[in-house]
């Protein structure tokens, strides 16, 4: 009976850590890079070395549907020197509209690689079509002193704050389950 337990809350766990879109990775084959200048990118990464003030990354990736993910973005990236300053990325629909996400660099631990949430920026307005995200604009610049930036950029991707239906769906059928064998055990 413990052992189906322990199953039940590993189900459980695992299908709540699950509720998230992948976006794009810096310098994947689909990451269309049009920085300025252009980031020195790998297999899977993108390099940027230069100022906070500056700081401009830009490029195009195959549409993603992130519907049902569109409070935050989850951003994987290892900072080496860190100005714990502010940025946004702007995301890009296939009209062009745009979305915009807001994120500090004081959220990354500094010299390892680590993931850092970026929340929606309030009292956006106008249609954004979050069936078809192409595209993203990543800015520094905050207004501020240039502090030292080095970051390898690794991926972006949308997180849900609520559950989907189905992973609802499935952890009330987990519950049920794991109520139902408490309950045949007792008797």
């Amino acid at each position: 009976m413990k052992y189906a337990l322990a199953l039940l809350f590993a189900l459980v766990s695992s299908a709540s850590l699950n509720a998230q879109v992948f976006i794009t990775s810096f310098g994947s084959a689909d990451f269309t890079d049009y920085s300025s200048p252009p980031l020195v990118q790998t297999a899977s990464t993108g390099q940027y070395e230069g100022d906070v003030s500056t700081a401009y990354i830009g490029g195009d990736f195959a549409s993603v549907d992130i519907t049902g993910y569109t409070t935050a973005l989850a951003l994987t990236a290892t900072v080496t020197e860190n100005p714990a300053s502010s940025f946004h990325i702007w995301l890009y629909d296939v009209s062009s509209n745009i979305y915009v996400y807001e994120g500090n660099w004081f959220d990354f631990t500094t010299g390892v690689e680590s993931t850092a949430i970026l929340t929606a920026a309030p009292d956006q307005t106008g249609p954004f079509d979050f069936t078809q995200v192409s595209g993203l604009d990543f800015y520094f610049d905050n207004g501020y002193a240039s502090d030292a930036l080095n970051v390898t950029l690794n991926t972006l991707t949308a997180i849900s704050a609520v559950p989907e239906p189905a992973t609802c769906a499935a952890l009330l059928g987990l519950v049920a389950l794991g109520y139902g064998l408490l309950r045949r055990r007792r008797c």
